[in-house]
């Protein structure tokens, strides 16, 4: 089988768990951060199980990092 094949074959099931982690009541637009939106064609996969477009954010392996820091900055000392 070609790769991208199985690629795909692994990422069908993950994305109906994504999904259901992030909830029924999910609207436009979708922003996918974390590592795992740089994977080719996981943000397609959560397409498919959203019936929405979903986006991918700048530097998606940073915004968790960059949200601690930020509240981390906010936060009194």
């Amino acid at each position: 089988m070609p790769p991208g094949d199985i690629v795909a074959g692994v990422q069908r099931p993950i994305a109906p768990r994504v999904a259901g982690m992030a909830g029924r009541n999910v609207e436009e637009p979708v922003l996918f951060t974390g590592g795992v939106a740089l994977v080719s064609g996981m943000p397609a996969a959560l397409e498919g199980v959203f019936k929405k477009t979903v986006r991918v954010a700048a530097n998606p392996q940073f915004t968790g990092a960059l949200g601690a820091a930020l509240l981390a900055a906010s936060s009194p000392a």
